[in-house]
C-alpha cells in the first residue's frame, strides 16, 4: 500500500468534504455542528492556498484517504501558525 502525498485541488473537494463530515458528526475536534457543503469547503481551501499555506491530500490506491493544511489560529490578540490534519 503506497501513500501519495500531493497538493490538493478543487477536484478533491468531494472527498475532503466527506472526510470532514465524519469529523463533524462523530467527533468533537471541529467545533462545528453543521456539515459544511462542498462550496464552503472549496471557499476555505482557496482562502488557505491564496494566503500561501499548503493544503495537501494523501492518496491510497488513487483514492483520497486524508488531508492536511496549515493555517493560523487567532486567540484575541495573538495569532499562531498551526497545522490541521484529518
Amino acid at each position: 500500500m503506497a501513500v501519495l502525498i500531493r497538493d490538493a485541488g478543487p477536484a478533491d473537494i468531494a472527498a475532503i468534504t466527506a472526510i470532514y463530515a465524519v469529523e463533524v458528526t462523530d467527533f468533537v475536534n471541529t467545533y462545528e455542528y453543521d456539515i459544511p457543503d462542498q462550496a464552503e469547503m472549496l471557499r476555505r481551501m482557496r482562502d488557505i492556498i491564496d494566503r500561501g499555506f499548503p493544503y495537501l491530500v494523501a492518496e491510497i490506491d488513487g483514492q483520497v484517504a486524508g488531508y492536511a493544511y496549515a493555517n493560523t489560529v487567532s486567540y484575541t490578540h495573538l495569532t499562531l501558525p498551526t497545522i490541521c490534519s484529518v
